[in-house]
């Protein structure tokens, strides 16, 4: 809970160190996304694509995780698996907030 008020607050310095210990004790859905976060919004996407990898691993139907990893794919240069998670997106939560335009940028194709 603290990670996420600092979070709320700006203050991702602290809040990382947070959720490092968080993850240290027990990778949750939720550490592991804000991890991945954190590493995507300082452009480590190796490190962010493992975290929010993980992230689906500990919470499969998250459109938003899958989203985020569709963007930041698309930040590596890997627009074959941006697509992917994108189109994963959509079959879960097809009125996700963004994610038609984002299909639209990616020129994926609209689904039968």
């Amino acid at each position: 809970m603290a990670a996420r008020a600092l979070l709320l607050a700006g203050r991702e310095a602290e809040a990382e160190s947070y959720l490092r210990s968080a993850y240290a004790l027990q990778p949750s859905a939720m550490s592991t996304l804000s991890l991945a976060t954190l590493a995507a919004n300082r452009r480590d996407f190796a490190t962010a694509i493992r975290l929010y990898l993980e992230s689906l691993q500990l919470q499969p139907k998250a459109a938003n995780t899958m989203y985020q990893l569709s963007l930041t794919y698309a930040l590596a240069g890997d627009i074959v698996r941006a697509r992917q998670y994108a189109q994963q997106a959509a079959a879960t939560q097809p009125d996700f907030p963004g994610l038609a335009e984002w299909m639209t940028q990616l020129r994926v194709p609209p689904a039968h």
